[in-house]
């Protein structure tokens, strides 16, 4: 089975919910939208609300949060550990009463097909000699996106098995 077939139970049949539902390339879960309230954190972006797959949004989230620069690479797996265990955590306070590990599973999946574009473009990147990377000079850039290529391949890796 690969990553893609496994994304497709979560993505057609899984449970859904409430999600940011952007399907395009730059507009996801956007950390730019998420705003702290004392100890809460806020969501404000209703452009794309809809209703989508369980673990879509947080594993555009922990992504999109170093692709874009908001959260440093070393901080990766403390930011997976909080978004992932808040979302369990979440969809079993709203009255979700679904196994958490088929949870975790759907963000790793979700999460890794997502993403699995990021070290072709790395490559290409390179090979083009293109001096901007997301907006960034292109060493920069891979600063934060170069530790994420293992990450991708782990939750690609986790999600099968």
């Amino acid at each position: 089975m690969s990553v893609l077939e496994l994304s497709r139970p979560p993505l057609r049949s899984g449970p859904r919910r409430g999600s940011r539902h952007n399907r395009g390339p730059v507009r996801r879960q956007y950390p730019g939208n998420l705003f702290r309230d004392g100890p809460e954190t806020v969501v404000i972006d209703w452009g794309f609300a809809g209703i989508g797959p369980l673990g879509e949004d947080p594993g555009n989230l922990v992504f999109d949060a170093v692709l874009d620069f908001f959260v440093r690479p070393g901080q990766f797996e403390e930011l997976c550990h909080a978004v992932f265990s808040g979302s369990v955590e979440g969809a079993l306070d709203g009255g979700w009463t679904g196994d958490p590990d088929r949870l975790r599973r759907a963000m790793w999946a979700l999460g890794a097909v997502k993403y699995l574009w990021v070290p072709p473009v790395m490559v290409e990147t390179l090979a083009a000699g293109c001096p901007t990377l997301n907006r960034r000079p292109t060493e920069e850039a891979f600063l934060w996106w170069a530790p994420l290529v293992g990450p991708i391949i782990d939750f690609a890796g986790r999600a099968l098995a």
